[in-house]
């Protein structure tokens, strides 16, 4: 081992644990990793920011010499030169998730003055048959090659042992500001958390400048709206963008993660005034919205605002600059179930707010006009009319 910082601190704290090993293998035949060499630290290593979501948290490893007998059911030997980055990730193709639970701790953990920014790094996740679709593109910006799963290594023959030259274990939690409620408290803020526009911005530019992006933002007005097209839809999404934008003078762009590539996406939200949507994954991205702008979050009926905060957390960070509202169905009839509202899980088996929050909506315009006529929105829109008219 070259190095180990930290002593596995709660999530949101610095000193989460993030260790250094040279020659860590991991046996096919036995399905664990095996250290040719004795180290003086405990043998539980987190790999994940997020604790309790019921996901592979720890690296166990058993100190076994290379020429032990136990390894002669081992016939092939893959052995990878470089320098990886072994940590996991909740099991869900959640952008929301991959980017403040993993990308963003991620960034700061190569940038860490330990692992010296070595550009010819590469990456294992460790996780069971995930997909990251909702993220690859940025995935593959932290890293030389293509990401390793364990699930390719699984593919390879049983007697493999396969090993890493130099792999770096956990990442680092000093850019986490929010808490899932995988723990025995409530989803919520973390606690004593010390985050700041800064640990964003950072992260944002990198991630613009390595997707080569450069938007030139003009003086014209626009927003987002973030539409949903398998659940948790707004039902009159178009005639509440054509309101939006009559009585505000400025055009609407909608953006899905369904149809719409994720470069494209941030490149429109960088220059974009305002943004607004469902409560969701997609909301994350509001981070790339510039300062001054705003943020519109909408709750489905059965859902209280105040218990699902992520993305309102994230805009009242210091420096952040963005403005936050919300806005709450408060009327049952507006709210439909439908068959892609929960795939396959019977509403029987749900909790009342789980089942709630997977419907679609019929959002009231008239409720959602008003509370942006309570912005910045008012005094940026051209030509906009007086309150008092």
């Amino acid at each position: 081992m070259e190095w180990c910082k930290g002593n596995g601190g709660a999530i949101g704290e610095t000193d989460a644990r993030v260790c250094n090993f040279r020659n860590l293998c991991y046996s096919n035949f036995y399905k664990m990793f095996l250290l040719d060499k004795p180290v003086l630290v405990k043998h539980v290593v987190h790999l994940a920011t997020v604790i309790g979501a019921g996901i592979g948290n720890m690296l166990s490893y058993y100190e076994i010499p290379m020429d032990n007998p136990v390894l002669k059911n081992h016939l092939y030997i893959n052995y990878k030169r470089g320098n990886y980055a072994m940590f996991s990730r909740i099991p869900t193709n959640n952008i929301a998730h991959d980017i403040h639970d993993v990308l963003i701790p991620l960034f700061y953990t190569l940038e860490s003055e330990e692992f010296n920014k070595r550009p010819s790094h590469t990456l294992i996740f460790w996780f069971e048959d995930l997909q990251i679709e909702s993220a690859t593109e940025l995935y593959n910006l932290f890293s030389r090659d293509p990401p390793i799963t364990d699930l390719q290594i699984s593919f390879q023959p049983k007697e493999t042992l396969t090993c890493f030259e130099n792999v770096t274990v956990g990442l680092l939690t000093k850019s986490i500001w929010y808490q899932w409620g995988f723990l025995l408290e409530p989803e919520g803020p973390v606690r004593k958390a010390n985050v700041t526009s800064q640990h964003i911005r950072k992260f944002t530019e990198y991630v613009k400048k390595h997707l080569r992006l450069a938007p030139r933002c003009t003086e014209n007005v626009y927003g987002i709206l973030f539409s949903r097209k398998i659940n948790r839809k707004i039902l009159n999404e178009k005639e509440l963008a054509s309101a939006i934008a009559e009585n505000f003078h400025t055009k609407v762009v909608e953006l899905s993660m369904e149809s719409d590539t994720l470069p494209y996406i941030i490149e429109t939200i960088s220059c974009a005034k305002f943004a607004l949507g469902i409560h969701g994954a997609m909301l994350i991205l509001a981070m790339f919205l510039p300062p001054s702008s705003i943020l519109l979050e909408m709750y489905p009926f059965g859902i209280n605002p105040d218990h699902l905060t992520p993305y309102k957390t994230m805009a009242f960070l210091p420096g952040m600059n963005i403005e936050y509202v919300a806005w709450q169905n408060m009327n049952s009839s507006m709210s439909f179930f439908s068959k892609n509202s929960v795939r396959k899980i019977p509403r029987e088996s749900l909790a009342e707010m789980k089942f709630r929050l997977y419907h679609d909506t019929i959002v009231n315009i008239s409720e959602v006009l008003g509370i942006l006529r309570t912005t910045s929105l008012v005094a940026s829109s051209p030509e906009y009319p007086s309150k008092d008219l």
